[in-house]
């Protein structure tokens, strides 16, 4: 061996050790599954990521279908949140979540907010917490919530947000408390099982305040907890974590393809008929088909909360406004989730959500629920007309600013409702037919406010900039592509 190869091969192995070194210090890289097929939320449904795993390293997929469905082999990490909902945790359920715990060494990570759904006799989450000998409980947790001394969380600090309720187990069992209330009642308990670990939180309020915003409240001691219960599970760091669509999937009238998870097969049929039926109405209201390739896809959500819309899938919350007892309010959802694909390829730049709810109740009052739209109406002009009561006060062609919501909705509702008294009902069908006649995608980068009112003055045969400036909305006939002649 040469006299020049040994220094270099010392200094290839003192660097290896270094890197060594280093990586048994350096935390492991999360990979997560989070669940969102007991319970949809947005939050779930991306910010937890952004919010707790992307500062530390970590990602998450998403699971769409039954947990047995899942793909956990590639995961150390699977994060459980569900509030009020019936969906069920099925044997095979309960068998792969206790298997990647106990055997292959995950981390579990169940955060509840207790509610029984109706009709139901139990807490959903409570029967898959219960396997691991933990219980989520309704009392409230009082006074001020507080981190005990502990391992895992070395740089305690303040416990910022809500807890919904306290945790309980029998005694004997290895669960330990980590954040509690004043009486010393946990909010937050871990322990080992096999050669896993779990974590319960009662309470989404204890991740984010305010989950539209997605802030990570709690990370100084949420980010090292997720940290310590992925440890004992060896990924692959190059792959990432593999989600699931639900597992239910038809192919319905036109083509349409209906997605659900096992938990919710018993809304699927009901829900696809009235989406045809809603489809329908508003094919007649606004005059024109749906764009090609858009709600190609209905996913069912199982949620109280809304839906969306990606122009071609849209997903509807199914116990929505009580559905299936109480039509009107879903009948009302799909409205709303639907016209923001009719109105593409490009959204309404005054009133996308306005015009969509509006859409919604229209449709409402034709399949014969005028009551409950004339109602939603009411509701939305009775708010907007606190803050702007003569409708001429606020600018909906800016950006929304906080506090104006109702004013976003009401304000385009009661603008149709005067164009329609004037012009004719027809006039929303002249409109989007203007629209995608002369506003076609390529052409055109983007589609403003005061391209909306030259199409809407061609639709009318009148010049409606002076009227929509009468109503504080600053729009420009100078500044629209698409020029009004009279």
């Amino acid at each position: 061996m040469s006299k020049t190869f040994l220094p270099l091969l010392f200094l290839l192995i003192f660097s290896l050790a270094i890197l060594n070194a280093d990586a048994g210090e350096r935390p492991p890289k999360i990979h997560a599954l989070v669940d969102i097929a007991h319970e949809f939320t947005f939050y779930f449904d991306g910010r937890f990521e952004n919010a707790y795993l992307k500062p530390i390293g970590g990602v998450d997929a998403r699971c769409w279908s039954v947990l047995s469905a899942a793909y956990l082999s590639n995961i150390n990490l699977l994060v459980i949140p569900q509030g009020n909902t019936p969906c069920p945790y099925t044997a095979d359920d309960l068998k792969a979540v206790l298997k990647f715990v106990r055997e292959d060494g995950g981390g579990l990570l169940m955060i509840g907010n207790y509610g029984i759904f109706k009709g139901e006799k139990d807490f959903k989450l409570n029967q898959l917490a219960n396997r691991f000998g933990i219980e989520f409980v309704k009392d409230k947790p009082k006074g001020k919530l507080r981190i005990l001394p502990n391992e895992i969380i070395k740089e305690a600090s303040e416990v910022q947000g809500q807890a919904s309720g306290i945790l309980q187990w029998r005694e004997g069992l290895p669960w330990r408390r980590l954040v509690v209330d004043e009486e010393g009642r946990a909010v937050v308990a871990v322990r080992e099982f096999g050669k896993g670990r779990v974590c319960a939180i009662h309470g989404s309020g204890l991740l984010s305040d305010k989950p539209k915003d997605g802030e990570a409240i709690n990370a100084k001691w949420l980010c090292p907890l997720l940290q310590w219960l992925s440890a004992n599970k060896t990924i692959d760091p190059t792959k990432p974590p593999k989600g699931t669509s639900p597992e239910k999937e038809k192919i319905v009238e036109g083509g349409l393809k209906v997605q659900y998870s096992a938990y919710l097969e018993s809304y699927a049929d009901e829900i696809v008929k009235l989406y045809f039926k809603v489809a329908e109405q508003l094919r007649e209201i606004m005059g024109v088909p749906l764009a090609e390739g858009m709600n190609t896809t209905l996913i069912l959500l199982p949620t109280g909360g809304g839906g969306f819309s990606s122009g071609v899938a849209l997903g509807i919350g199914v116990w929505w406004g009580g559905f299936p007892e109480n039509p009107y309010a879903i009948i009302e959802l799909i409205g709303h989730e639907a016209t923001h694909s009719w109105v593409l390829p490009f959204p309404e730049p005054m009133w996308n959500e306005g015009i969509a709810t509006y859409m919604g109740i229209e449709v409402g009052k034709r399949l014969g629920y005028v009551k409950e739209a004339e109602e939603s109406r009411k509701g939305w002009a009775s708010a907007c007309e606190k803050i702007d009561p003569n409708y001429n006060k606020i600018d909906i062609s800016q950006p929304e600013q906080p506090g104006l919501h109702e004013v976003y909705m009401a304000k385009p509702m009661w603008i149709w409702d005067r164009l329609r008294e004037k012009y004719g009902d027809d006039i929303i069908a002249r409109y989007f037919q203007t629209k995608r006649k002369l506003i076609k995608e390529g052409k055109l980068k983007s589609y403003t406010a005061d391209d909306c009112v030259a199409v809407l003055s061609i639709a009318a045969g009148e010049d409606l900039f002076d009227w929509f400036n009468s109503l504080g909305i600053k729009v420009s006939r100078e500044r629209a592509s698409i020029k009004f002649e009279k």
